[in-house]
């Protein structure tokens, strides 16, 4: 029996342009099972952090990304489901991206930028 799908990109199209003619990714289309890992590289502005940035939910894209949810709180958990198809902050408990071409605005320590990542766990408190 062959390990379950995490997620399954077809045909993903996405850029930084109002329109296609900004698309940096051109059809991608690849499946990650359990205990596969990705390794995605390519030379300077090939869509590798436009890749990550569309699997976390940062960046709109065109074509289908499925995902099966690891979180306990999720009711779609162990479900391969449609990116489209989960909350935002649904999505914050799944992903998570810290790009290291993101200028510091503010002096964080190691330990709050961590806890600013931990936020959507975090109980509402308001």
């Amino acid at each position: 029996m062959s390990s379950p799908v995490l997620i399954q990109a077809k045909d993903l199209y996405a850029g930084y342009g109002r329109d296609s003619s900004g698309d940096i990714l051109h059809g991608i289309s690849f499946t990650l099972h359990h205990g596969e890992r990705l390794c995605i590289i390519g030379p300077n502005g090939c869509g590798k952090t436009t890749l990550l940035r569309v699997l976390a939910g940062i960046l709109p894209y065109r074509g289908t990304l499925t995902i099966r949810p690891a979180d306990p709180h999720n009711p779609h958990r162990g479900k391969l489901i449609n990116r489209t198809d989960i909350t935002i902050r649904q999505a914050a408990r799944e992903t998570s991206l810290l790009s290291q071409l993101s200028p510091p605005v503010f002096s964080y320590t190691v330990f709050q930028t961590v806890m600013l990542g931990r936020y959507a766990r975090q109980g509402s408190g308001w």
